[in-house]
């Protein structure tokens, strides 16, 4: 009898084994019932490096790995690896540029649908007076720019659209795609060229 109840605590325990193994998975993969954080593939920024290109006699610089379209006065770059386009406007010769100015800065707003933002001003000795307005959390336009030469009459801005991620995305793992293009527009904005000069 000893050895026979021995025979079936041995039996009985391998069961066991056999149900805690079959509903863990045997294939050694550790995976367990809570659900596992989703992971964001690691960002690779462009190089740092620049082709200028001419859009209604405006020259500026952008990154080398966009794949740029100029038709006219619009300009439309594709950066594949960030899942961004930026659509660009290069208007000359604007007669009413306080009203152009209040009608981009109004589009700004309403792209950021209430998403907090800062604003970094520069001004150039060109004559430029430019904004760069970047989200500080997620939106579909992190980054949006505008720059106004009174001078020459010209106004330029863009936005870069995000088709990559939604509104619910992290923010901290699209942080550096947004700082890539702040700086990316922060050289656009340095570089611009005007021709032919005013007399």
């Amino acid at each position: 009898m000893t050895d026979r109840r021995g025979r079936a605590c041995a039996a009985t325990a391998l069961a066991v084994a056999a149900c805690l193994t079959a509903c863990t998975g045997s294939d050694g993969d550790n995976r367990s019932a809570a659900p596992l954080p989703v992971a964001y593939p690691r960002v690779f920024v462009y190089p740092d490096s620049f082709t200028t290109h001419i859009a209604n006699g405006v020259g500026f610089d952008l990154n080398a790995g966009a794949d740029v379209t100029v038709d006219g006065a619009n300009v439309v770059a594709r950066y594949p690896r960030y899942g961004a386009t930026l659509y660009m406007a290069v208007n000359t010769d604007v007669e009413d540029l306080d009203g152009a100015l209040d009608g981009r800065r109004e589009r700004v707003a309403l792209n950021l649908h209430g998403t907090p933002a800062e604003q970094a001003v520069r001004t150039a000795a060109n004559g430029d007076s430019a904004v760069i307005v970047t989200a500080l959390s997620t939106a579909q336009t992190p980054v949006q720019f505008i720059v106004v030469n009174r001078q020459r009459r010209t106004l330029v801005n863009g936005a870069f659209f995000m088709t990559g991620w939604t509104e619910t995305t992290p923010y901290d793992s699209i942080h550096p795609v947004i700082d890539a293009l702040s700086a990316d527009a922060r050289r656009l904005l340095s570089s611009l060229t005007y021709s032919p000069t005013p007399k």
